[in-house]
């Protein structure tokens, strides 16, 4: 509807389209908010290139289109959005094994939010209505529950803005299932659950 625009297929054209129109839009000053709500899981990685440090499993992320089988691989994904002319970027990332798109789409500049690791099936919020991640980082960032009137402040430093750190936070203790909410925002690809409060992430808003 006019609230929430749909304008592309969630499937393998309409991302395409989606990243080809972006192109055109976006340049060297753009902040650019990137959001998945939807489904994964591991798959066989064909080329290694996820193996770094300790992890050696080649595997990688497959994440979901709506009603369609296709592949749709964090190998993809970041190599449509890492072509995309940006000075910085959010990613907030809610399928399970999302942690995995934290080395994908590793870079300067940039902070990375995941509802879990790369290894663990991550879930709803307790009522069912939201993903946990997607739920608590709506709440931090419009300061209120989304399905309610309740208030919440996320506002570590009073400064009235929840930067990306303090957004990252409140998910964190306000998690309810069994998942670890990831973050990074050094460029590095290596998640973290206690971030820096003087990061990057600290200085980016919505």
């Amino acid at each position: 509807d006019e609230d929430i625009p749909v304008h592309y297929a969630a499937n393998p054209t309409g991302f395409n389209d989606a990243v080809e129109y972006l192109k055109g839009r976006m340049n060297s000053s753009s902040k650019f908010f990137f959001m998945m709500n939807n489904h994964g899981g591991p798959t066989s990685d064909a080329n290694g290139d996820d193996n770094r440090g300790g992890i050696n499993d080649n595997t990688d992320e497959n994440y979901c289109y709506y009603n369609s089988s296709a592949i749709f691989l964090d190998d993809t994904i970041a190599a449509k959005i890492n072509r995309l002319p940006m000075a910085s970027m959010i990613v907030v990332a809610k399928p399970c094994f999302s942690g995995g798109i934290i080395w994908d789409l590793r870079a300067p500049n940039r902070v990375i939010l995941t509802s879990g690791t790369e290894f663990q099936v991550t879930y709803p919020n307790l009522a069912g209505t939201f993903g946990e991640l997607t739920y608590n980082f709506l709440s931090a960032v419009n300061g209120k529950l989304p399905d309610a009137a309740t208030t919440v402040n996320a506002d570590l430093n009073g400064d009235l803005k929840i930067s990306m750190y303090e957004a990252y936070i409140y998910i964190k203790n306000n998690e309810h299932r069994s998942e670890q909410p990831q973050y990074n925002d050094d460029g590095t690809g290596t998640a973290t659950t206690t971030p820096s409060s003087s990061g990057f992430g600290a200085g980016v808003f919505l």
